[in-house]
């Protein structure tokens, strides 16, 4: 017979958190392991927003655009630079998925049409033909006014061939 282990498990206890390994982890660019330590224990973010913009300053620094920008989305956090700035840098490094996730959830199509062309014709020259027109439709979507994630994209019927006939038998 197997005993149940569970009986023996005793329950976690919030890591140890001190002002000092809070500003450490930013100061790494670890804020989203910093903003889970501070949510952990209790803490309010507002009490820590200097050293929270520090660890998005490290983030721009080091280039972890997408990581930045996903933690501002995320957490509601302040952002020291402009959001259409960011997606251009991204778009610049390469990282064309990111950007085109980036500025959809952001809703971002003013100012980066361009961007947003070369960006899905980069997918569909890669072979993400679904992906490209995925994003073609939802940033057509924006730019008619409706808000990120609220469109709904019916599936396209597919012309499958008909079975063929099953000889009857008498």
């Amino acid at each position: 017979m197997i005993e149940d282990f569970r009986l023996n498990l005793t329950p976690s206890q919030p890591a140890p958190y001190s002002h000092d390994v809070v500003v450490s982890l930013c100061k790494r660019g670890e804020v989203a392991k910093a903003i889970r330590l501070l949510k952990q224990n209790g803490q309010a973010m507002e009490q820590w927003t200097e050293i929270i913009q520090l660890g998005l300053k490290k983030l721009f620094v080091s280039r972890r655009i997408n990581e930045l920008l996903s933690l501002v989305f995320k957490y509601g956090l302040a952002c020291p630079y402009e959001i259409q700035d960011l997606l251009r840098d991204l778009f610049r490094h390469g990282d064309i998925p990111g950007f085109l996730k980036q500025a959809h959830r952001f809703a971002v199509c003013d100012g980066l049409e361009s961007e947003i062309d070369a960006a899905i014709e980069w997918l569909r020259q890669h072979g993400q033909r679904d992906g490209a027109s995925a994003y073609r439709d939802k940033f057509d979507a924006l730019r008619q006014g409706a808000a990120p994630g609220t469109l709904s994209l019916t599936p396209r019927e597919v012309k499958r061939p008909s079975p063929p006939a099953r000889p009857r038998h008498q």
